[in-house]
Formats: structure tokens, C-alpha cells, sequence
């Protein structure tokens, strides 16, 4: 501590600020002016806090005693520090609450107040994108206390937004959530004024801020005539396509605009329309088109045709239809190319009304142009494969370590690649060299977790390395326990925390591929053995890990033996094995790579590992599980066993481009990763993702056919249109060969599932368009004739209907060879065999069922596009109290036993749970009843799920929130039984606001799930027959339900479904009804498939 703050401390002493409540903070006294001078000199600059050693870990310690950091604050802005500072020291709203701490700040005057907002809004200070920043509530009212001016800044727009939109009743993300809102009388007065710079800065309308105008019109904060200009502006201005769908929407919603006003207002939404977005274009399009004159109809249809979405074009033809007068001349020659496109393209329906249209305006060409041939794309034969370089260390100066050090700053976090790997072995040997000058080199690295320099940053602040270890030393909290990095961080700290000490770095690898010659590695320990050098521990292991075990030789095992190299744990303790012995035992005894094996869920994951007996020296690196550690930066070697994609994020394009340097051809999984992540990239790493493919096939580590996306699709194939794209880009680089077979296996992996996935056709119509280059690669050798078997495909033509999928099936069939060989006749039915007791044992799925006698209701909510579906219900004990729940997150429920809901009125929190002494459900305002606390339950107690709460675990996958995993987990955990599914599905199914088509999705992907949630199936059909017409979603049903006929059907058989159920009551009524319709066939066939008929 330096004088000047021991000084500032004594000062808050002494006037009465040291244990004084934070509310006395405006009227305590602040002294004199040369006390309030050497107040501020203490205060002025410098952390309050720094990192500190603590039963093996590093926590925040105070360096101003007991002192409260809040108050300290507050003295500190009352005795007058700057605005930069003042923010800097102002802890969170749960530190300081928001009105104190914007009236201690409005003591200084507007001019400070104007500095402090500029400094406070910031994006990095807020928690979610559209979430309050820290400062926000002091900011807001600060600016309206002092009536400043509105900050012409995005990120106080945003910030007041939040607060504006909660006054006007609409939703929005306060952070914390009980900081406090601020009052409709403060902000309605300077709405208006407050819109107009958001709407000139162009303030996001994604966010409360485009909900906030909707809402402000219709409360009358702002007039409609000004609104709708400032929409129109808004719109007009949109840098977004997500903004410019809320202004469109806006314009047509909440204020409501006319057809006419929209025609009079047509040459601003022109602009609009241009980029051809589907929202957009159904809010606005439509009604220029009926009712617009000719120039601005045609160009409104120009533009609007460009759409991709069906149903966005058809709502475009169908206002062209209604239009009463054609469009004729200029406007019909504008309108023309378009409804060309569109009638010469695909989809039957919108090209027989865009064909109609060109008819009836009398634009119909009579003579239409030759359609252009273009030459197929050649396919390139799959390269041989390379040779790995050797890696090339950089020159060891201090010029070289700030260009690297500058380079692995500007990348993003988790970037691993072999270049950090040459940056760590270049610090290392400057620092050995010349500690200082490089300490000065790299002073401008900041502390972080970028790879590579993270710790290395905080050396150079010789500050405690956040990314070592972290041990619960004796005497620690039960629930606290070590945390052990993984190998590459693990190396980065050990590397950091003796940087300069060893004369090289073992794990430095001989190839960039980052495997290491053992005979690289034996001379490195032998260089340390004669600099009396100690290993680091992580370093050495991290070595290992990488060594070319094909490599190895006896006679290097024999010199490892008696190589005697002390190696160091980060406590600075010597390990029990010298590292020449630690080595040769680890090469004796390997970690291997494990196999492929499926869950529990159908999805692919590596199979759980034995950590070898060889490693039982060193701390707890390695994560043996399915999902855990394991990524090719710390085994080269492995292939499909690594997680080398798993994960797509800013960094994952160095991530793939390291994995293209690999040494051998990819496996199925690791191929289809690299193919598979081009389908949603991270928009940071897309390019590179790119590249790291070409680079791959390039390499040769790419084989056409290896690639199995299955691996890699969790919950089946998904993906596909962005497939068809991918497949597309890359084609057209030349690796036809590489993505032909996975589009049509996608094709038939999408025929074996109860419904075609979307994207389907876009999938056929991707092969149809590469259909040329195969046929041209056949004809010259490249490719074998079995390239243009297409076994989905044909599969998919055979099927009866008229979809854009089959459609484009038969007319790529069409244009195919006859198959080498006939189709095998199909083989004569028999009964299928059904191994029951390996899917539904004896028993499983029963178990308790708890009636709790609770009816529900339902409601639909918006936001954005989400669309949420809570339940409503009332308690027997309290008829008047009102509650609603959405399971949006399972802890609660899954762990705890208890249903996390709210009151209707008043949005207070509670927490019911099933009462067994009393026999009925029990509401607590505390989730942690034991301690009358907010945190997790703490009794350790899990009272029984009853049918209300079954309910909502169901009911949550009506609504767009992620709790599919969550239901499938609690589903395959057996949280619940086959008779609590049956009593919460009799009370949710007759909802209107629910479709059990969207609860079917456990049922389809996982046979397991079948004793516990048939229910849904059989609650869902009794239902629909007593219905005068079957409910839209019973075709769904019946899908799912003919999926899985044999084993419902063996289950009854074997008395595994209660004999009522088994009966299926209501089906055999829908079978008997007259009529062809999709369901009362499905029906039948159901009746059939279960024996029932």
C-alpha cells in the first residue's frame, strides 16, 4: 500500500465513512480541500486488489483492508476523482445500487456526468448482447437527471432501451435481474427525443430498443406520424437484415400502415425490399404489388421474386395475381425477367402462376432463348499424399519474438496451431539469453487466454500465471476440488513460469504437423542433462503425447533407461521418475487411441479411455470420458479418436488448418468434420475453414468416400441445404469426387427417417447440377462408373408424390445410366424379430405416478421470432394465485425435484415441490428451503416428479427453448414414469395451444425412450377420435407411431403396455371413418402394423 492511499484510507476514516450505510453516502462530509486533495491523490490511481496464493489457488485479495469497496467508491467520487476513474472504481449495481450510485454521481455536475456516460456505456461491460452494461442505470438516469443531451452512442441507446422497453410492459434483459428498473415518469418525457438519435446512430432494433418504439406508439409516448417517419428512416438506413425485419414488421404491425400509406411511402421501401429477405418481403412487397402503380409494382416484383423462401414468392404471385390491372410496357419489360425465372425454375406451383402471370400481362417471349449450356467443372483426381516439412524454429531475436508475440495477440482465444509452438520455444530461448530486454520486448502483451501468450503475459507483469493449477490445499472448502489443465495449457504455464530456464523446450515438434522424432526428443534431454537442467512436468508430458511412436527403437529405450533429468510439478516439487525413465515407459506403454462406439442417443463419440499405467506419475491431465480432452494440437498421431471439431468457434480456422497438416489421410469421422463444419462456420473462421479443406485435399489426407457425416450429426442428418451449398463452393475447386457420395448418402439417410429432413431437395438439385462433371469424369477414367449408381436418389424417384425433392429425383434419374446391376426383388415379408428385453426390459418405465390433481391452461408468447408456450395453473390449497412455468432450464426439476415457477400476477418466483407427509404440492419462495436461501438446494433431498411437472418437462418442447437434451436425459435417466406420462399427456394433448407433433422427437430418435414415453403416442390418438376432424398433427403422430409398430406391438404381446392402452382406444374409430385423407390412411396401416386389425 503506498502512503498516498494509507493517507485516503486514514481520511475515510476519520470523517465517518468507514461503516456508515451506503445510503448516507450524498450527505456525508468530504472535508476540507487539502483533505479532499489528499483524498484523491490515494484514491486517484491503482488496483484495490490483486491476485493472491489461497489454499493452492489464486483469489482477489483486498489491498485496502476491510475498508468497503463500495463506500470507498463513493468517497472517492465525493472527494473528486475524474470520470475515467470514477468508472473504473464503481463496482456493479449489486456493489452499489444504481439510484445511490447516479445520485452521488450528479453531485458533480453535468460536464462530469456528460465524461462519465461517454466513458460507461461500452459493449465489453455488458453481460448479453441486449442486456444492461454495468454503469446502465446510472448512465440512463444521469442523463436525465442532468437533462444532457441524448448520447449520440449505440451503446447508451442500448443501455436505455432496456429500461424504456420494461416501463412500457415489453420484455427485456436487465442485468442483474434485480437491479431495479427505472420509472415511466422519468423516461416518458424525453422518449420521442431519445428515439430519433437511436434511430440516427442506428441503435439495433433486434434488440428492446425496436420494441420499445412499438410499444411507445401504442402508449402514446411518441406521436404515429412521427414514429412511422422515423421507421421509414430506420428502415430505409438498416445495416441488418435482423433490423430491417423489425422495421418492416413494425411498419406493419404496430403502426399499422395502410396499403395506401405503404404505396404513398413505395419509393422508401423500394431500397428495402432490394435485398430480397424474406420477412421483409411479405410484410411490404405484397401490397405495392396490388395496389402500386405500374413502375413501382414492377420493380417491387423484381426485386421481391429474388426471395429464396416458397412461401415469401407465392405471397409475392398471389398479390400479382389480385393486381387489376396488368403491367404493361416499361414496367411489364421490368417485371418480365423475373416471373421468367421463376416459371422456368422447379418448383411446379409458383412456375404454372408465374407462367399464367406472363400470359395474362401478354409478356410470354415467342420465341424463348436458347438456355445456355455450361461446361461441367472438372474433377480433379485425388492428389497423392505429401510429406509433412520439417518445423523450422524462428531466429532467436528479440525482433522476431515481437512480431510472433504481435501476431498470437490479434487472434482469437483457444487459437492453438504450431505457431504457438514457435513462439513459446523463441521466448524461451531469448529470455535465456536476455530476461529483461524481453520482458520490455513483450510488455505490451495483456493478461488473457490467447494462446501461446496468456501466460506468458502474465510473467511478463510478473504477476501469479492464472493458467497453472489450481490445488485445494489442506484445510479447504469440501466443495471445492483441484483443477488441472490440460496438456497444451498446462505446457504454456510451465513454459511461462520458468521461461528461460531450460536450454530448449521438449515438446517443441520436429514436424509441423507437431508430432517429435524421438530421436529429436532423446537429444533434447540430453542437453538438459548436461546443463544440469530440471524438465517441467506439463512440457514433458506434452511431449510424449507427441512422439512418432513408429519411430522408436530399442536403442533408444535402452539410453532413456539411464537418463537421469529431474522433472519439476508446478509446486516446484521433484516427480518420483526422472524423465529418461518416464519416458521410456510412457513409449512402452502408450496412450492409445480408442475407438468409435454410439451413446446412449444414437450419436457417435469416442469410446472411454484407460489412462496408461505409465502416466500414473504425472497430475491428473488427461480426461478418459467420451467427451472429454483430447485435440490433434496434443496428439498428432490420433485420428477420429480426437475432438477436432466438435466445437466450431473463432478460433476453429487455425484449428483446421493445423489439422491439415496432418501426416496421414483422415479417418471417416475427422474427414467429415472438416467437410461437415464448412455447413455453419463461425463467421470469423469460415474463410480459413475453407482453405484448411483445399489445403487437405491438396495434401491428399482427403479420400473421396472416407467422409461419414453420420459421425459427426448428433441426433441424426441435419444440415442439408447448407450441404448442398457446401458441396456447391467446392465443387467448383475442383473436389466434385470428395463431395459427390456424401450428398447422396445424405439422400438416403434422409429416405430412412419418418419424415425426409429439410433441405432434401436442395440436396438433389445440387447433385443435378454436378450430375455433368460426373458423367465427364466417367467418360475420362477419373471416376468409376459406380459414381452414377445414386442408390438415394433412385430410391427417392421411385417414391409416389410430386415434392421438389421427387420431382428433381425423377429428373436426374432420368439422365442416368441403367443401373450395372438389377435391383434384388424384394424379399418376402416376414414377421421382424424384435429383441425386447434389449430395448424395453421387464419393468422399465414403470414406477410411481403422481396425480396431483392440477388442470392446466395455456398461452402463446413472442419473442422475435421464438415463440414460447408456458403452462397455467392454480394449486387446490390457493384457487386464487395464478401460476406459469416453462421448463427453459432442466437443473431444478432434473436434480432438485422441484418445478421453478411464477405468479401471474406479479412475476414473483417460486418454487413447488411434492409435500408426500401432506400429500400435496408445496410452494416456497425460496428454492433453497432448508437455508431459506436463492442458491441450489442444499438438503440434498429429490421429492418425486408429480404429472404437473411431467407436464412442463413436456410441454417445454413446444416452445422454441434448448430443452430437447434435457428432456432426453431426464428421459433416458428415468426421472419419471410410463404413468406419469400418461396423466400429464391427457391434460396437455387437449391443449390448442400445444402440438404433441413436436413432442414426438425423443420417441423417433431414441428406441429407449419408448417404455417411458409411449403415452404420448396412445393419449395423442384417443384424443384426435373423439375430435369431429383429426387435429393437423396426428399425421405426425401416426409417423412416428408406424416407426415404431413392431416393438408397441411386441410390448403389448408381452404385457409390457397395460391392456386398456395396449387396445390403442380411438384408433380403430379413425381407421372405420370414410375418406382417403393422409391420416385415416396412416390410421389403417397402424391398425395393421399392430395387429389390431
Amino acid at each position: 500500500m503506498t502512503d498516498a492511499l494509507a493517507r485516503s484510507l486514514e481520511l475515510f476514516r476519520e470523517l465517518g465513512w468507514d461503516g456508515a450505510p451506503l445510503a448516507d453516502a450524498p450527505a456525508l462530509p468530504v472535508g476540507t480541500e487539502a483533505q479532499q486533495r489528499d483524498a484523491r491523490a490515494g484514491l486517484r490511481r491503482g488496483d484495490w486488489t490483486e491476485w493472491a496464493e489461497h489454499d493452492g489457488g489464486f483469489v482477489r485479495a483486498s489491498l485496502v483492508g476491510d475498508a468497503d469497496h463500495g463506500m470507498l467508491a463513493l468517497f472517492a467520487i465525493r472527494t473528486g476523482v475524474d470520470a475515467r476513474r470514477a468508472e473504473d472504481l464503481l463496482g456493479g449495481a449489486g456493489t452499489v445500487p444504481d439510484e445511490l450510485a447516479a445520485e452521488v454521481l450528479a453531485t458533480r455536475g453535468p460536464e462530469f456526468a456528460t465524461a462519465f456516460v461517454a466513458r460507461a456505456c461500452r459493449s465489453n461491460r455488458r453481460a448479453w448482447e441486449h442486456s444492461t452494461s454495468v454503469h446502465a442505470g446510472r448512465a440512463v438516469r444521469l442523463v436525465h437527471h442532468h437533462e444532457l443531451p441524448v448520447p449520440e452512442s449505440v451503446e447508451y441507446l442500448k443501455d436505455w432501451s432496456v429500461y424504456a422497453a420494461l416501463a412500457l410492459g415489453e420484455e427485456a434483459e436487465l442485468f442483474p435481474q434485480d437491479r431495479g428498473a427505472i420509472g415511466a415518469e422519468l423516461l416518458r418525457p424525453r422518449f420521442a427525443e431519445h428515439v430519433r438519435v437511436g434511430i440516427a446512430v442506428g441503435a439495433p432494433a433486434t434488440g428492446p430498443f425496436g420494441r420499445a418504439v412499438a410499444a411507445g406508439v401504442a402508449a402514446g409516448w411518441i406521436a404515429r406520424d412521427e414514429a412511422v417517419a422515423l421507421v421509414l428512416l430506420a428502415l430505409d438506413a438498416a445495416q441488418r437484415p435482423g433490423d430491417r425485419k423489425v422495421w418492416a414488421g413494425t411498419l406493419v404491425g404496430a403502426l399499422a400502415l395502410s396499403d395506401a400509406e405503404l404505396v404513398a411511402h413505395a419509393g422508401s421501401l423500394l431500397g428495402a425490399l432490394s435485398h430480397a429477405e424474406a420477412p421483409v418481403v411479405v410484410a411490404l412487397a405484397p401490397a405495392l404489388i396490388e395496389h402500386g402503380d405500374e413502375d413501382d409494382a414492377a420493380e417491387a416484383l423484381s426485386l421481391a421474386l429474388a426471395t429464396k423462401p416458397k412461401a415469401a414468392r407465392r405471397a409475392v404471385l398471389d398479390a400479382a395475381e389480385r393486381r387489376p390491372r396488368p403491367l404493361t410496357g416499361a414496367a411489364g419489360e421490368t417485371a418480365r425477367p423475373a416471373l421468367a425465372a421463376v416459371a422456368a425454375g422447379r418448383d411446379t406451383g409458383l412456375a404454372t402462376s408465374a407462367t399464367a402471370l406472363l400470359a395474362r400481362w401478354g409478356l410470354t417471349d415467342e420465341e424463348p432463348p436458347a438456355h445456355p449450356v455450361e461446361a461441367p467443372t472438372p474433377w480433379t483426381p485425388t492428389p497423392p499424399l505429401w510429406e509433412v516439412p520439417r518445423f523450422a524454429p524462428a531466429p532467436a531475436t528479440i525482433e522476431a519474438l515481437s512480431a510472433a508475440a504481435e501476431r498470437l495477440a490479434s487472434r482469437p482465444e483457444n487459437a492453438m496451431d504450431l505457431e504457438v509452438d514457435r513462439f513459446l520455444e523463441l521466448a524461451n530461448a531469448v529470455a535465456r539469453s536476455d530476461p529483461d530486454r524481453t520482458r520490455l520486448a513483450l510488455r505490451g502483451l495483456k493478461p488473457g487466454w490467447r494462446a501461446g501468450v496468456g501466460a506468458v503475459a502474465d510473467w511478463v507483469a510478473e504477476a501469479p500465471i492464472r493458467s497453472l493449477d489450481r490445488l485445494v490445499g489442506p484445510g479447504g472448502e469440501d466443495w471445492r476440488h483441484d483443477v488441472h489443465y490440460p496438456p497444451a495449457t498446462a505446457r504454456e504455464a510451465a513454459v511461462a513460469q520458468r521461461l528461460g530456464e531450460v536450454p530448449t523446450l521438449l515438446s517443441t515438434p520436429s514436424w509441423d504437423d507437431l508430432r517429435i522424432d524421438p530421436e529429436e526428443l532423446l537429444a533434447r534431454l540430453r542437453a538438459y542433462r548436461e546443463a544440469d537442467a530440471a524438465a517441467s512436468e506439463a512440457d514433458l508430458l506434452l511431449a510424449l503425447l507427441r512422439v512418432e511412436l513408429s519411430l522408436v527403437t530399442p536403442a533408444q529405450l535402452d539410453e532413456l533407461a539411464a537418463l537421469e533429468v529431474p522433472v519439476l510439478l508446478q509446486s516446484g516439487e521433484r516427480m518420483e521418475r526422472d524423465a529418461g525413465p518416464a519416458a521410456r515407459a510412457y513409449l512402452l506403454d502408450p496412450h492409445r487411441e480408442p475407438a468409435l462406439v454410439q451413446d446412449e442417443d444414437g450419436d457417435w463419440s469416442r469410446a472411454e479411455t484407460a489412462i496408461p499405467a505409465s502416466l500414473a506419475g504425472f497430475p491428473p491431465r488427461l480426461d478418459p470420458s467420451r467427451y472429454g480432452w483430447g485435440s490433434p494440437v496434443e496428439l498428432p498421431g490420433w485420428g477420429d479418436g480426437t475432438h477436432s471439431g466438435d466445437w466450431l468457434e473463432a478460433a476453429s480456422g487455425y484449428t483446421w488448418r493445423q489439422l491439415a497438416r496432418r501426416a496421414r489421410p483422415f479417418g471417416p469421422r475427422q474427414a467429415a468434420a472438416l467437410i461437415g463444419g464448412l455447413r455453419s462456420p463461425h463467421e470469423q473462421a469460415a474463410g480459413a475453414m475453407f482453405e484448411a479443406v483445399l489445403e487437405a485435399w491438396e495434401r491428399g489426407l482427403l479420400i473421396p468416400g472416407v467422409a461419414e457425416l453420420r459421425l459427426v450429426d448428433r441426433g441424426g442428418p441435419s444440415g442439408a441445404a447448407q450441404l448442398a451449398r457446401v458441396a456447391g463452393e467446392l465443387a467448383g475447386a475442383g473436389l466434385g469426387s470428395l463431395v459427390w457420395p456424401l450428398l447422396d448418402g445424405t439422400v438416403e439417410a434422409s429416405l430412412a427417417g419418418v419424415r425426409m429432413i429439410p433441405g432434401t431437395a436442395e440436396l438433389v438439385e445440387a447433385i443435378d447440377s454436378l450430375l455433368p462433371s460426373a458423367q465427364a469424369a466417367v467418360d475420362a477414367g477419373i471416376a468409376e462408373a459406380s459414381v452414377l449408381e445414386l442408390p438415394g436418389v433412385r430410391a427417392l424417384a421411385a417414391r409416389d408424390g410430386s415434392s421438389r425433392a421427387v420431382a428433381a429425383a425423377r429428373a436426374v434419374v432420368a439422365r442416368l445410366p441403367e443401373p450395372s446391376a438389377p435391383a434384388a426383388p424384394p424379399a418376402p415379408e416376414t414377421e421382424p424379430g424384435i429383441d425386447l428385453d434389449a430395448v424395453w426390459p421387464s419393468g422399465d418405465g414403470e414406477g410411481l405416478a403422481i396425480d396431483d390433481g392440477v388442470e392446466l391452461s395455456a398461452t402463446v408468447q413472442s419473442r422475435g421470432s421464438k415463440r414460447f408456450v408456458p403452462l397455467e395453473f392454480a394449486l387446490a390449497e390457493d384457487p386464487g394465485v395464478r401460476y406459469r412455468a416453462l421448463m427453459t432450464w432442466a437443473y431444478a426439476l432434473d436434480r432438485e425435484g422441484q418445478l421453478d415457477a411464477e405468479t401471474v400476477e406479479g412475476d414473483e418466483r417460486r418454487w413447488i415441490e411434492w409435500d408426500a407427509a401432506a400429500g400435496r404440492l408445496s410452494v416456497s419462495e425460496f428454492r433453497d428451503r432448508s437455508t431459506g436461501g436463492t442458491g441450489p438446494r442444499s438438503d440434498g433431498l429429490e421429492p418425486p416428479l408429480t404429472s404437473l411437472m411431467v407436464a412442463v418437462v413436456l410441454g417445454s418442447l413446444c416452445s422454441d427453448v434448448e430443452s430437447r437434451y434435457s428432456v432426453d436425459a431426464m428421459v433416458a435417466a428415468r426421472k419419471f414414469s410410463a404413468a406419469s406420462v400418461r396423466l400429464a399427456a391427457r391434460r396437455l394433448v387437449p391443449l390448442p395451444e400445444l402440438t404433441p407433433a413436436r413432442m414426438m422427437g425423443s420417441i423417433e430418435r431414441e428406441l429407449r425412450a419408448l417404455p417411458v414415453l409411449w403415452p404420448l403416442l396412445t393419449e395423442s390418438v384417443r384424443f384426435a377420435a373423439g375430435q369431429p376432424k383429426p387435429p393437423a398433427w396426428l399425421n405426425r403422430v401416426l409417423d412416428v407411431a408406424l416407426l415404431r409398430a413392431p416393438v408397441l406391438r411386441a410390448a403389448a404381446a408381452a404385457g409390457r403396455i397395460p391392456a386398456d392402452d395396449a387396445a390403442w382406444p380411438g384408433l380403430a374409430e379413425l381407421a372405420a371413418r370414410k375418406g382417403s385423407s393422409a391420416a385415416l390412411v396412416k390410421a389403417r396401416a397402424l391398425l395393421g402394423e399392430l395387429g389390431l386389425g
